[in-house]
């Protein structure tokens, strides 16, 4: 080995020297500021609850790690260490990736035996690994990266169904552009929802059409659903033509057609009296052919 070599190795374990004492002169630096509270980046401003730096200065490093990130990823270098290239569906090289597994486990078990979750939080059930904000979060993120995977599936599937002119819920052949189990459920849903939906009125004791108003007694709607309904079965008879009995012309006829007058009549005029007796006729007949006979008795014996 020359001079020159030995000279650059030299220089070199000098200039490590002098980076490894700057390193400690910064975390002692850190050291003292941490009792007094403030920023261990710009120890001008206090920190946050339970961290040590501030929010400016924790924005500021969140964004420039956010930007070096979004470089290595564009240039598809490893987003951790920026050096060597990921295998084909990575992001990161299987050296970053085995000691990243290793420092989170590290970390988590550090954690777990503190009784808190990775974030820092403490856990509220001590036999889980995560508290309930890290839990929600990752079943949110589960559900939408399976709808993202799902959604495309599904429109395919939809388009396939309305193509063989099946129901898209169920692939049952439509009849008359409907679909009947489907028709037949939600009717059964809806009804069982109206019934649930009545009972809770009548336990509050208001009206059970409308909810909001209290019935008279003896009744279960209120005077107010009761006139609307009577409106409505008024409009609807006009619309099928039948006017209200006080508008109706005098009858001529009987139900079967007969002519009547005040003295082939009863009462209301829907029957004249040939009809009434017929009727009463046949009810009579009817009556008789129905009737069970009452069994007798059986005779003594003579000893």
């Amino acid at each position: 080995m020359t001079a020159l070599d030995l000279n650059v190795l030299a220089v070199a374990a000098g200039e490590a020297e002098r980076q490894r004492e700057m390193w400690r002169t910064q975390k002692a630096a850190r050291r003292a500021r941490r009792p007094r509270g403030f920023c261990q980046k710009c120890s001008v401003r206090p920190t946050r609850d339970g961290h040590k730096d501030c929010a400016q200065c924790r924005a500021y490093g969140k964004t420039a790690k956010q930007n070096e990130y979004d470089r290595r990823l564009a240039a598809g270098l490893c987003t951790m260490c920026g050096k060597t290239q990921p295998e084909p569906g990575y992001i990161t090289c299987p050296t970053c990736c085995k000691r990243s597994g290793a420092d989170f486990r590290a970390r988590r078990d550090r954690f777990l035996k503190q009784g808190k979750c990775i974030c820092g939080n403490v856990l509220d059930n001590p036999k889980r690994m995560e508290c309930a904000t890290c839990r929600a979060r990752d079943r949110d993120a589960y559900t939408a990266q399976l709808a993202k995977a799902g959604k495309k599936r599904k429109a395919e599937v939809r388009a396939e169904r309305i193509a063989a002119g099946c129901c898209v819920v169920c692939a049952t052949k439509l009849t008359n552009g409907k679909c009947e189990p489907c028709s037949k459920h939600r009717r059964k849903l809806q009804n069982k929802a109206g019934r649930r939906k009545t009972q809770r009125y009548i336990a509050a004791g208001l009206c059970s059409t409308c909810g909001r108003q209290k019935p008279d007694a003896g009744y279960r709607v209120c005077r107010g659903c009761i006139d609307q309904s009577n409106k409505r079965q008024k409009a609807q008879r006009r619309a099928r033509g039948l006017l209200p009995r006080a508008e109706r012309p005098p009858r001529t006829h009987c139900r079967n057609g007969h002519p009547v007058n005040d003295q082939t009549t009863y009462g209301k005029k829907l029957a004249c009296k040939p009809c009434n007796h017929a009727a009463v006729e046949r009810y009579l007949a009817r009556k008789a052919k129905t009737r069970i006979p009452k069994p007798r008795g059986q005779p003594r014996r003579s000893v």
